[in-house]
């Protein structure tokens, strides 16, 4: 395979990022762009004039010869395409989060297993370097039993119409604070039960209908329990806030989403770059793909169908008065 032609759906921001890194490798060819939104696929265009324009991503699919298919659409819209794109035998890279069902998001799973293509789940962290580091220095003990955990995702409430409303971005713990979860599944082994409950005055309802902020407590079938919260309340001079801590009993790791990781114990502090890696993760894929050996991609459909679910049943509690919701054993039981 000469270069991986690539198409990609959907011409939001996060495609965005990944045509720009993608213009560096010189062994991926962006092929085609669709998206019903003009004005974005236009825009997005620019940046790569060679790639043919599609307002139908079924267009794109009849009319173009890919290897690979980049889905970047909101959680609401998925509408087929990962099955349509599977059954031609095309590699997919999905952005988080999979979908707002978790039956919809299970039969993509099955469609993708059956075509036996390749699929990477946008879960990038699991490429970074520093969380390698503070998998690795758990495994060898270094900060000793685990106590308290907990991770945060809070910021402001994003601009865009659709994040606004639950019905089409599943709110914030689905939407953003996954990657959190998913981080700490990644650490911590699989989840057993979550519970959640929502926290604050809502937004007006002509603002958004998403909450103001949460707070989930997960269960891991280790024993371990982590407290997440989220907020989307912070105002133009607000501090962001966003990554996880963990206590042990010889030292602790706080870690900075997109800044580092501090290992810190009584007798050192060492700080590790934790940057952005949705270029190392895409590059794994690539690879992936080139080479059709799937041990290069950290988070394929099946194990981010754990995150999807347990982000889910912290909904579930929220919507339920905040009890617990117990998790299957294997978590990905019906992909």
């Amino acid at each position: 395979m000469e270069k991986v032609r690539t198409g990609i759906v959907g011409c939001g921001g996060i495609a965005a990022t990944h045509v720009e890194n993608m213009l560096t490798m010189e062994d991926v060819e962006i092929s085609a762009l669709a998206a019903g939104n003009l004005a974005r696929r236009q825009a997005l265009g620019q940046r790569v004039p060679a790639a043919r324009q599609y307002g139908d991503w079924r267009e794109m699919l009849e009319q173009e010869e890919l290897d690979a298919l980049l889905v970047c659409v909101t959680p609401d819209r998925h509408e087929g395409i990962e099955q349509a794109a599977a059954a031609r035998g095309i590699h997919l890279y999905v952005e988080k989060p999979l979908e707002l069902d978790i039956e919809r998001a299970e039969a993509i799973g099955r469609a993708v297993e059956k075509a036996g293509v390749l699929c990477s789940v946008g879960y990038q962290e699991r490429y970074c370097p520093a969380l390698s580091q503070v998998k690795e220095a758990l495994a060898q003990g270094r900060l000793g039993a685990l106590g308290h955990v907990y991770g945060r995702w809070i910021g402001g409430l994003p601009a865009s119409a659709w994040w606004r409303r639950k019905a089409s971005s599943g709110g914030q713990v689905v939407e953003q604070c996954t990657h959190i979860f998913d981080a700490l599944r990644f650490l911590l082994g699989e989840a057993s039960a979550v519970r959640c409950r929502p926290v604050g005055d809502p937004f007006p309802p002509e603002t958004a209908d998403v909450e103001r902020a949460s707070c989930a407590e997960v269960a891991f079938a280790s024993g371990l329990s982590a407290v997440i919260l989220t907020g989307c309340y912070l105002g133009p001079q607000g501090l962001p806030d966003v990554g996880f801590t963990l206590h042990g009993e010889k030292g602790r790791v706080e870690y900075r989403w997109g800044q580092e990781a501090l290992f810190l114990t009584r007798e050192s502090r060492q700080t590790v770059p934790a940057p952005h890696t949705h270029r190392q993760a895409l590059e794994a894929f690539f690879r992936a793909v080139r080479e059709n050996n799937p041990a290069y991609i950290r988070s394929p459909y099946r194990d981010a169908l754990r995150s999807f679910r347990l982000t889910l049943a912290a909904n579930e509690s929220m919507a339920a008065g905040g009890g617990w919701i117990s998790l299957p054993a294997d978590a990905s039981a019906g992909a």
